[in-house]
């Protein structure tokens, strides 16, 4: 029963506040990629791709963008399981258990990220899978359990790049029991199983890349952009410079975050940077709680405890030190996990010194149930604003804006975080016409955008004025009262007040307002670039 407790619960709270919309960023591309077989930003998430897909075509009822989002939620509620799992073996405690699962459920980051699409979900559920694994082989030392633990490993590893840094604390058990002449055979035999499980998934990046082009499936290649664009074929994976770049996601800065494991100056900055993140990330009051008694469980079990801790420690040099990122929070949810395990242990061990005075147990039973429930109530009350996205709609209303103002036939240049929702209206919903969308910025387009005009109007979706000229046509009102508002343009060949030209009068798109919530919290994350996620035009510019 507490098993089904610790799967149900989180689950219950997830689909009361399940997001149904496209969205915007990274979370209306992994409502679109894995539905059409296409090839997403690096590291490409191969793994993701494939279990969207398969999820979101045997599942034949709801909005598409409704089914991944209902898949997201499961493998988070999957990975609440895996905590009160861990717990449970290694206290034999049904309540500390419980109190593991559920404070990693209402942790806000993680409840935050639960219930949209996205490709950290089920990263935390296949390196949770791998960690525990991991464990319990550690314990006994059956193959069988390292076997296991090497397929999930391989499969996380296709999920998302930052699953290497998460899953150094097994390999670093794996390789001290190499030298083990006992285990020397199974040690081989998982790190073949790891690798292969790896290179079997990654292999879809050029192998759909080459699929792609041969079949000109991507609406860009009938305006003579070369391949490689996004949400059909992101980087061009088909030549192995092409497949470095995306698995490696060096284009978008990953070898400077790296040099931070390079720099011990550096170490203070990451130290700050992990702890602030995880004070945003849990709330100061949660995250003082766990950590006093994360080091209570340094006391009672070290080896077990810097185990748990690892993922924190090997991934906040990475994070501190990449710059492009807009959401670095979901890059300790993982990390999070680890942490409510070790909380749960190091109560162990404090409740087991009041084991004198309670032989029978029954306080300790006690005290942890009403925690466990003081911890559920005080967590619901007080993110009980999360529940207020199952209601957005802000996606929609920008996509239906942007087909209001545009004819069937434009070419409509948007950058990233405005191109994703409109990817999935066409793509995935069908619903633009014969309007084709090209990822990136007009002012980047300047040398191919005369030819576009003499066959097609062309739109452009920006922050800013375009440098080329263009005539405003509206706001769409994503982001009220803010510069950073996506507005509509019509770029024209013409010079400003030429014969014919639009008048430059605002006006609004009929975008809800009051729909806006969520992605203004998601933009005040995001650094003072022009743009909250990652820009295309850097990348994809002609």
């Amino acid at each position: 029963m507490g098993g089904l407790a610790a799967f149900a619960g989180p689950l219950v709270v997830f689909l009361a506040s399940l997001d149904p919309d496209v969205g915007f960023w990274d979370t209306a591309e992994m409502n679109t990629v894995p539905y059409i077989l296409g090839l997403a930003h690096p590291t490409g998430f191969p793994a993701e791709i494939l279990t969207g897909w398969l999820f979101s075509h045997a599942l034949p009822f709801g909005a598409v963008a409704l089914r991944l989002s209902l898949l997201n939620a499961l493998e988070m509620a999957g990975a609440s399981l895996l905590a009160y799992l861990f717990v449970q073996r290694e206290t034999r405690n049904n309540p500390l258990a419980l109190l593991a699962a559920f404070g990693f459920t209402l942790t806000p980051v993680v409840w935050q990220h639960a219930i949209h699409t996205d490709v950290m979900s089920l990263t935390v559920l296949l390196v949770a899978a791998t960690l525990l694994l991991a464990r319990q082989w550690w314990r006994n030392a059956q193959a069988r359990h390292l076997y296991a633990a090497a397929l999930t490993g391989g499969l996380a590893a296709g999920t998302h790049g930052a699953a290497l840094l998460y899953m150094l604390a097994p390999a670093i058990v794996v390789t001290r029991r190499f030298f083990d002449q006992r285990l020397k055979r199974s040690c081989l035999a998982a790190l073949l199983i790891f690798a292969g499980t790896a290179a079997a998934v990654y292999a879809y990046l050029p192998l759909r890349s080459a699929y792609v082009v041969a079949h000109a499936l991507d609406p860009t290649a009938r305006l003579g952009l070369p391949p490689g664009r996004p949400f059909w074929d992101w980087g061009d994976p088909r030549s192995p410079s092409g497949f470095i770049d995306v698995i490696s996601g060096r284009d978008i800065g990953t070898g400077g975050a790296a040099s931070g494991y390079l720099r011990p100056t550096l170490i203070p900055h990451d130290l700050a940077y992990g702890a602030r993140a995880l004070r945003v990330g849990m709330g100061p009051a949660l995250a003082f709680i766990v950590a006093a008694l994360c080091v209570a469980a340094l006391f009672e079990d070290a080896r077990l405890a810097i185990f748990l801790l690892a993922p924190t420690a090997f991934v906040t040099p990475f994070i501190a030190n990449f710059a492009v990122e807009s959401d670095p929070q979901r890059y300790y949810i993982l990390p999070i996990w680890g942490l409510w395990i070790a909380a749960a242990i190091g109560a162990f061990g404090l409740l087991g010194r009041l084991a004198r005075l309670d032989p029978e147990h029954r306080l300790r039973t006690a005290g942890v149930l009403c925690i466990v429930g003081a911890l559920v109530l005080w967590q619901l009350l007080s993110h009980r604003a999360i529940f207020a996205d199952r209601s957005d709609r802000l996606g929609a209303s920008y996509i239906a804006a942007l087909l209001a103002r545009t004819p069937s036939d434009a070419i409509i240049i948007a950058p990233w975080d405005y191109a994703t929702p409109i990817a999935y209206a066409a793509y995935v919903e069908s619903k633009t016409g014969a309007r084709i969308l090209v990822p990136g910025e007009a002012d980047a387009m300047r040398a191919r955008i005369p030819g576009w005009l003499a066959a097609r109007p062309v739109y452009g979706v920006s922050e800013r004025a375009p440098a080329l000229p263009a005539q405003y046509v509206c706001n769409f009102n994503v982001i009220p009262g803010s510069a950073r508002d996506p507005k509509l343009y019509r770029i024209d060949g013409r010079q400003p007040g030429s014969p014919g030209m639009m008048p430059n009068r605002p006006r609004l798109c009929p975008t809800f307002a009051r729909s806006s919530a969520k992605i203004t919290r998601r933009y005040a994350k995001s650094p003072s670039a022009s743009s909250p996620g990652r820009s295309t035009s850097r990348s994809f510019s002609s």
